[in-house]
């Protein structure tokens, strides 16, 4: 059982979802949250898997409590619902730790898939928004700077975790340590300025670093 909180300060919003996840197998609202603080006291209660988090609320908004469950509760995994399209607030969401984003008036197919590859992926990409984001990128010195900062051997690891593998798979293929892979995944984190797996694949595909899939 996927086991789901929801932090938003609509209450009619929030039983709408509630609604929409009743009626999704395996899945289950465990904890309804008005605001960041509320959300934060429950989950030292509540077990979830996978929170969703709306960005603008009135008590601890979205991108402080984003914050504050990647420090406190690092296990847990959050999807951003939220009007914003801005592409800018996207990719800082991302690149923080969210494992997606689904705009508020995401279909019931969607948000079902968001939730369940969310849970089994560890993150969920709207085709749309990441084509989005590849767009909005442009070439820069700072960019150019960077690709000759990445060694091959990095290019290569970096490849590699984009396509899912864990860090003893790539010690495994590439005959090396996996304190060597780790090493080399810790200094691409640094070097493309992310905090996790997914803010990596996907700084790696908006710069082209690696192709889209």
């Amino acid at each position: 059982m996927i086991k789901v909180a929801i932090a938003d300060d609509h209450a009619l919003f929030r039983e709408g979802v509630a609604l929409l996840i009743k009626s999704m197998r395996g899945i289950e609202l465990s904890l309804s949250a008005s605001d960041g603080e509320d959300l934060l006291d429950k989950l030292q209660t509540c077990r979830v898997d996978i929170v969703l988090l709306d960005l603008e609320m009135k008590k601890l908004g979205g991108f402080d409590t984003l914050n504050e469950i990647h420090n406190q509760f690092p296990s847990i995994k959050v999807i951003i619902l939220s009007m914003h399209t801005e592409i800018k607030i996207i990719s800082h969401l991302m690149y923080s730790g969210a494992r997606s984003y689904l705009p508020k008036d995401v279909n019931f197919t969607e948000l079902e898939s968001a939730l369940r590859l969310v849970y089994k992926e560890g993150y969920f990409i709207n085709p749309l928004i990441a084509k989005s984001m590849v767009s909005k990128m442009k070439l820069s010195k700072d960019y150019e700077l960077l690709l000759k900062s990445i060694s091959v051997k990095e290019l290569e690891i970096l490849d590699l975790i984009c396509r899912e593998l864990t860090s003893k798979e790539i010690a495994d293929k590439l005959i090396v340590s996996e304190r060597t892979v780790e090493g080399y995944r810790k200094h691409l984190h640094e070097k493309l300025g992310v905090k996790s797996t997914v803010g990596l694949v996907m700084k790696a595909i908006s710069l082209n670093l690696i192709p889209a899939v």
